[in-house]
């Protein structure tokens, strides 16, 4: 994204104007530097994070990468959908610095109490982005089922091969 615009940003998808400036309003702008925990593998699901610039990883407790996510992305959602639940990966700074908005589990309720049906405008849209998100893992699932060997190794077998 050239400029970042949160109309670009999938959980805010369809939104009119006047609806993505009520959400502005619930937003807190955050800087991390590399190496910085936002989320704790243990710790409440406390926000959401919709990255504005940098790099982030999804990362197990002995610290190996599972994903990165970049520029638009979003992630703890699941902080919207049930309460007392914890992270179950770290997430952590991966680029030297970064960029985010965050919306509190306390502004998100304080946003459902203003505005009920642009609440649910956002529910909808998170129920796509997990949506996805599963189809793409079964996805993984079934590669490696199927051929014992994850997408990148199928991959990287490929080019042994020519």
């Amino acid at each position: 994204m050239a400029k970042f615009a949160l109309a670009q940003i999938s959980i805010f998808k369809n939104l009119s104007k006047a609806e993505l400036k009520s959400v502005s309003n619930f937003l807190i702008a955050n800087k991390y530097k590399e190496g910085d925990f936002i989320f704790k593998k243990g710790k409440p699901r406390d926000k959401v994070i919709i990255i504005k610039n940098g790099l982030v990883a999804l990362e197990t407790e002995i610290s190996e990468t599972i994903a990165l996510f970049k520029e638009g992305d979003i992630l703890g959602e699941m902080a919207l959908i049930e309460k007392n639940t914890l992270h179950q990966y770290n997430l952590r700074t991966a680029s030297e610095e970064l960029e985010v908005f965050e919306l509190s589990r306390y502004n998100w309720y304080s946003l459902i109490k203003k505005n009920h049906s642009l609440a649910d405008k956002i529910y909808k849209n998170t129920a796509s982005i997990l949506e996805e998100r599963l189809s793409h893992v079964n996805n993984k699932l079934v590669t490696l089922l199927t051929t014992g060997k994850t997408v990148d190794q199928s991959k990287e077998w490929l080019k042994s091969c020519n």
